[in-house]
Protein backbone atom coordinates (compact mmCIF):
# COMPACT_ATOMS: atom_id res chain seq x y z
CA UNK A 1 0.00 0.00 0.00
CA UNK A 2 1.44 3.59 -0.77
CA UNK A 3 1.38 6.07 1.28
CA UNK A 4 1.65 9.14 -0.29
CA UNK A 5 -0.54 11.23 2.19
CA UNK A 6 -0.10 14.59 1.02
CA UNK A 7 -0.17 17.15 4.49
CA UNK A 8 -2.14 20.03 3.64
CA UNK A 9 -1.15 21.35 7.45
CA UNK A 10 -1.38 25.14 8.29
CA UNK A 11 0.88 26.69 10.74
CA UNK A 12 -0.59 25.50 14.30
CA UNK A 13 1.61 28.18 15.98
CA UNK A 14 -0.50 30.62 14.38
CA UNK A 15 -3.80 29.01 15.60
CA UNK A 16 -5.67 31.19 18.26
CA UNK A 17 -5.76 28.25 21.09
CA UNK A 18 -2.71 27.53 22.18
CA UNK A 19 -2.66 24.86 24.79
CA UNK A 20 0.44 27.07 26.79
CA UNK A 21 -1.33 30.20 27.05
CA UNK A 22 -5.26 30.01 25.73
CA UNK A 23 -5.95 29.69 29.97
CA UNK A 24 -5.10 31.61 32.69
CA UNK A 25 -2.06 30.25 34.36
CA UNK A 26 -2.06 27.62 32.93
CA UNK A 27 1.60 26.91 33.18
CA UNK A 28 0.93 26.56 36.83
CA UNK A 29 -0.78 23.20 36.29
CA UNK A 30 2.12 21.51 35.32
CA UNK A 31 3.92 21.84 38.97
CA UNK A 32 0.69 21.23 40.99
CA UNK A 33 2.19 18.57 43.74
CA UNK A 34 0.50 15.29 44.09
CA UNK A 35 -1.98 16.26 46.55
CA UNK A 36 -2.67 20.58 46.79
CA UNK A 37 -2.64 21.49 50.67
CA UNK A 38 -6.04 21.55 52.26
CA UNK A 39 -6.02 25.87 51.97
CA UNK A 40 -6.08 25.51 48.70
CA UNK A 41 -9.52 23.52 49.02
CA UNK A 42 -11.76 25.35 51.11
CA UNK A 43 -13.25 27.01 48.18
CA UNK A 44 -14.85 23.76 47.19
CA UNK A 45 -17.51 23.04 48.96
CA UNK A 46 -17.73 27.16 50.71
CA UNK A 47 -21.18 27.57 52.72
CA UNK A 48 -20.89 31.27 51.36
CA UNK A 49 -21.39 29.97 48.23
CA UNK A 50 -18.11 31.13 46.51
CA UNK A 51 -17.66 29.52 43.27
CA UNK A 52 -15.04 26.48 43.59
CA UNK A 53 -12.06 27.65 41.72
CA UNK A 54 -10.80 24.06 40.97
CA UNK A 55 -13.87 22.59 39.92
CA UNK A 56 -14.31 25.75 37.44
CA UNK A 57 -9.99 25.13 36.54
CA UNK A 58 -10.85 21.77 36.07
CA UNK A 59 -14.09 22.50 33.34
CA UNK A 60 -11.49 25.09 31.57
CA UNK A 61 -9.01 22.67 31.46
CA UNK A 62 -11.15 19.83 30.33
CA UNK A 63 -13.64 22.05 28.00
CA UNK A 64 -10.02 23.32 26.11
CA UNK A 65 -8.70 19.55 25.48
CA UNK A 66 -11.72 18.24 24.17
CA UNK A 67 -12.46 21.57 21.99
CA UNK A 68 -8.63 20.76 20.58
CA UNK A 69 -9.40 17.62 19.83
CA UNK A 70 -12.40 18.61 17.78
CA UNK A 71 -10.51 20.78 16.22
CA UNK A 72 -7.85 17.84 15.68
CA UNK A 73 -10.82 16.21 13.73
CA UNK A 74 -11.18 18.97 11.17
CA UNK A 75 -7.86 19.26 11.21
CA UNK A 76 -7.66 15.43 10.32
CA UNK A 77 -10.07 16.09 7.74
CA UNK A 78 -9.00 18.25 5.48
CA UNK A 79 -5.61 16.44 5.20
CA UNK A 80 -3.96 18.70 7.79
CA UNK A 81 -2.25 15.57 9.75
CA UNK A 82 0.29 17.30 11.46
CA UNK A 83 -1.90 20.02 12.76
CA UNK A 84 -4.45 17.65 14.08
CA UNK A 85 -1.65 15.62 16.07
CA UNK A 86 -0.35 19.03 17.17
CA UNK A 87 -3.75 20.29 17.81
CA UNK A 88 -3.95 16.01 19.77
CA UNK A 89 -0.92 16.22 21.86
CA UNK A 90 -2.05 19.98 22.83
CA UNK A 91 -5.58 18.41 24.09
CA UNK A 92 -3.38 15.99 25.71
CA UNK A 93 -1.37 18.43 27.51
CA UNK A 94 -4.90 20.28 28.52
CA UNK A 95 -6.69 16.95 29.71
CA UNK A 96 -3.48 16.57 31.76
CA UNK A 97 -4.02 19.55 33.71
CA UNK A 98 -7.37 18.60 34.17
CA UNK A 99 -6.62 15.15 35.21
CA UNK A 100 -4.07 16.65 37.78
CA UNK A 101 -6.52 18.87 39.55
CA UNK A 102 -9.02 15.81 39.58
CA UNK A 103 -6.78 13.68 41.11
CA UNK A 104 -5.96 16.65 43.86
CA UNK A 105 -9.40 16.85 44.74
CA UNK A 106 -9.74 13.47 44.97
CA UNK A 107 -6.39 12.86 47.30
CA UNK A 108 -8.21 15.52 49.56
CA UNK A 109 -11.94 13.88 49.44
CA UNK A 110 -9.92 10.76 50.65
CA UNK A 111 -8.19 11.67 52.82
CA UNK A 112 -11.16 13.62 54.82
CA UNK A 113 -10.08 17.05 53.96
CA UNK A 114 -12.86 18.20 51.83
CA UNK A 115 -16.80 17.55 52.43
CA UNK A 116 -18.78 15.62 50.69
CA UNK A 117 -19.04 16.01 46.79
CA UNK A 118 -21.04 18.73 45.08
CA UNK A 119 -23.26 19.13 42.00
CA UNK A 120 -20.61 21.53 39.92
CA UNK A 121 -17.60 18.92 41.13
CA UNK A 122 -19.91 16.31 39.29
CA UNK A 123 -20.08 18.69 36.48
CA UNK A 124 -16.27 19.44 36.65
CA UNK A 125 -15.46 15.41 36.32
CA UNK A 126 -18.23 14.94 33.78
CA UNK A 127 -16.40 17.27 31.51
CA UNK A 128 -12.98 15.70 32.18
CA UNK A 129 -14.54 12.36 31.08
CA UNK A 130 -16.06 14.05 28.05
CA UNK A 131 -12.77 15.19 27.08
CA UNK A 132 -10.92 12.04 27.51
CA UNK A 133 -13.84 10.87 25.16
CA UNK A 134 -13.00 13.19 22.58
CA UNK A 135 -9.58 12.49 22.75
CA UNK A 136 -9.88 9.03 22.25
CA UNK A 137 -12.27 9.76 19.30
CA UNK A 138 -9.69 12.37 17.81
CA UNK A 139 -6.93 10.17 17.62
CA UNK A 140 -8.53 7.04 16.23
CA UNK A 141 -10.57 9.49 13.31
CA UNK A 142 -6.95 11.34 12.76
CA UNK A 143 -5.58 7.53 11.79
CA UNK A 144 -9.14 6.58 9.58
CA UNK A 145 -8.16 10.08 7.84
CA UNK A 146 -5.05 9.15 7.16
CA UNK A 147 -5.68 5.43 5.90
CA UNK A 148 -8.35 6.90 3.82
CA UNK A 149 -5.84 9.50 2.03
CA UNK A 150 -3.30 6.74 1.61
CA UNK A 151 -6.28 4.22 -0.24
CA UNK A 152 -7.46 7.38 -1.96
CA UNK A 153 -3.94 7.54 -3.84
CA UNK A 154 -3.40 4.09 -4.47
CA UNK A 155 -3.76 2.89 -8.43
CA UNK A 156 -7.16 1.49 -8.90
CA UNK A 157 -7.76 -1.10 -11.02
CA UNK A 158 -10.42 -0.61 -13.77
CA UNK A 159 -13.01 -2.62 -15.64
CA UNK A 160 -13.24 -2.83 -19.19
Amino acid sequence: MGDNTEDRSVDASASPTNAAASTPDAGNYRDLPQALPPADLVALNDPSGTPSTLAFRMIALAGEARSLAMRAIAAAESGGFVDAESLIEQAHCSYDRAHQVQKALTEAHRRDIQPAVDLLLVHAHDHLVMAQMALDNAEIITRLYRRITALEAEPRLTRE
